[in-house]
């Protein structure tokens, strides 16, 4: 199937902005949004469905709630994309069988480096409004070998917080019909359809996630999340001047 890159970018643009909904009406919110993405690839629709459990009604989940024993059959296909500011995102985590695909280890290198040339600028978009939306991205690709056989392919990017409560992560996995490496590497990918829908949360989730999150609204919020934190806790002071014995001490000769 040809790409029509210019095509795909504008339904991509439409999309992100709420532009579509089912039937050409208003556009869908939040999980329900997400379940009528149409996912044929069973990987991707448990790793979905994750993601979705895991939010909880949130906007989106901590790159640190992740537990990789939920997903075990999609670890070798997943991979966690960092954006390192103004546009640069960057491979942070690769599964096994991407490396393959592509012959090298893939850390630290764009995305685009997967995609055909006329499909990079329509991936940096899709990318951008995962980031930025916060939305969720589901696209049907083209896997290309050297032999000039083609697969069908998907991905799914999911956006992720950092610990700093930044939604600066993605994370993503790569899907490939039949065994493309048998036909030699590397692969390269365009992109013949999209799905983007963002994501919302609406009343009491609103509300919940608002007095969890204080300052959420902000740029960036530091250090905001569930996880253990640092407090001060009264009683549990020495006097100045008393000497805690060490667990350690230095021993000379002759002593």
């Amino acid at each position: 199937m040809a790409t029509n890159p210019g095509k795909w970018l504008k339904m991509a643009q439409n999309v992100g902005s709420g532009g579509i909904g089912p039937g050409g009406g208003r556009p869908e919110t939040g999980q329900v949004a997400a379940n009528r993405m149409k996912i044929s690839d069973p990987v991707l629709k448990d790793l979905l469905d994750y993601w979705e459990s895991l939010r909880a009604g949130r906007e989106v989940p901590y790159r640190s709630e992740i537990d990789p024993r939920r997903f075990e059959d999609a670890l070798e296909h997943m991979f966690i994309l960092e954006h390192l500011g103004e546009g640069n995102i960057r491979i942070r985590l690769a599964g096994m069988f991407l490396c393959e695909m592509m012959g090298m280890e893939l850390r630290g290198m764009s995305l685009r480096a997967l995609m055909r040339l006329e499909d990079r600028a329509p991936l940096d978009t899709a990318l951008a409004q995962v980031l930025s939306g916060p939305s969720i991205a589901y696209l049907e690709l083209e896997a290309h070998g050297p032999s000039g056989r083609r697969h069908k392919a998907s991905m799914l990017l999911l956006p992720l917080r950092s610990d700093f409560g930044d939604i600066s992560r993605i994370l993503g996995c790569l899907r490939i019909d039949g065994v493309p490496v048998a036909d030699g590497t590397p692969l390269r990918f365009s992109i013949s359809a999209a799905q983007i829908r963002p994501v919302r949360i609406e009343g009491a989730a609103r509300s919940a996630a608002a007095a969890e999150l204080p300052g959420f609204a902000e740029p960036k919020a530091a250090f905001h999340h569930d996880g253990p934190q640092l407090r001060s806790i009264e009683g549990g002071s020495r006097r100045r001047g008393s000497r805690r014995r060490n667990h350690l001490r230095l021993v000379k000769d002759g002593e």
